[in-house]
């Protein structure tokens, strides 16, 4: 299997030969050994995503066509393979639906209307629908909160409602002398633990995906982070010798802190 490749932009696009094992028709073999090396991938962080845009950049003057968007991700060698346009739908709705959305996701918009420069049916930290075909803006955070702050300002000035992201306060109705309640905060939670069987055929995908999806996040509040990784294999017919010696000089380079045979 011969996979091009390329790190960055700016450098050189190579080719890596890939050996295929026997069994299947060379489609399915081909993909699986590609899920497996993470250069196919079935899931796509929005913080890969908004990466990707950011550092490469994939913004269009602070906004990208979701159809644009996708003809890149199916161009260009740099960036990640993904198995179908639907894998990056869904990122997008999960980035326009993150509490981070300002640091790792984006907002986005049904309309963009070039002559006044406004999208229309801008909504942020909402819950999105992505169709595969394409439709849509993805909008940067700081465009979509500059509109978002000009519509709040019209609407303080008698100039109608504020369009998408949630709803605004109504600047009419009954007037009381009541100070208003200053509602209780609840406690914040200071532990997290969670534990997950990743899917070992892609392994490199599904752990790739609980860092950025997770831990990176706990690591952007400065948490104290422990993650373990331990692995339980049993082998029916013995583990060879050659395959014995491999796994235990690897585990050795790794740092492993225990590895135990029986």
């Amino acid at each position: 299997l011969l996979i091009p490749t390329q790190v960055s932009p700016n450098k050189p696009i190579t080719i890596e030969a890939k050996r295929l094992q026997a069994g299947d028709r060379i489609a399915v073999r081909a993909t699986k050994r590609m899920l497996q090396d993470a250069t196919l991938a079935t899931v796509f962080g929005a913080a890969n995503l908004r990466n990707d845009l950011d550092g490469v950049p994939l913004w269009r003057d602070g906004k990208v066509e979701v159809k644009r968007l996708m003809e890149d991700y199916s161009q260009f060698v740099f960036l990640q393979r993904l198995t179908d346009p639907a894998v990056l739908a869904k990122c997008i709705a999960d980035g326009v639906n993150r509490i981070t959305w300002e640091q790792d996701g984006f907002a986005f918009a049904e309309t963009h209307d070039a002559a006044n420069d406004r999208f229309g049916g801008l909504v942020f930290q909402q819950i999105v629908q992505i169709a595969k075909e394409g439709r849509g803006w993805l909008v940067s955070p700081e465009i979509a909160k500059k509109q978002r702050a000009a519509e709040l300002a019209r609407q303080g000035a008698g100039g109608g409602d504020v369009g998408g992201g949630g709803s605004a306060t109504p600047l009419d109705g009954p007037v009381t002398d009541d100070p208003p309640t200053k509602p209780i905060k609840p406690a914040l939670k200071t532990t997290f633990y969670g534990r997950v069987r990743p899917n070992v055929g892609k392994l490199g995908t599904s752990v790739g995906a609980i860092a950025t999806e997770v831990v990176a996040h706990l690591q952007m509040i400065d948490a104290e982070i422990e993650v373990t990784v331990e692995i339980r294999a049993r082998v029916p017919g013995g583990i060879d010798e050659k395959t014995l010696r491999t796994i235990t000089e690897n585990s050795k380079t790794l740092k492993f802190d225990v590895t135990e045979l029986e």
